[in-house]
């Protein structure tokens, strides 16, 4: 068993070649400390986006070359 990541051509470069593969959707899931979401849709994203504000809110500090306003 393996597994592929479809980067939107995989599906069409097996298909030109006539070869026919079952796929399947697989669970992901992205944790920070206690705080875990499922990727599963776009909407997903903007959780996703929150989480990493969350960290970096966290790590980084005002007045650092770091910071962006």
């Amino acid at each position: 068993m393996c597994a592929l990541e479809n980067a939107g051509i995989i599906i069409l470069k097996l298909c030109d070649l006539g070869i026919t593969l079952e796929f399947l959707k697989i669970p992901v899931s992205v944790g920070i400390e206690d705080k875990f979401i499922f990727v599963d849709s776009k909407e997903s994203l903007e959780q996703y986006k929150e989480l990493l504000e969350y960290l970096i809110s966290r790590h980084f500090f005002k007045g650092t070359p770091s910071f962006l306003p």
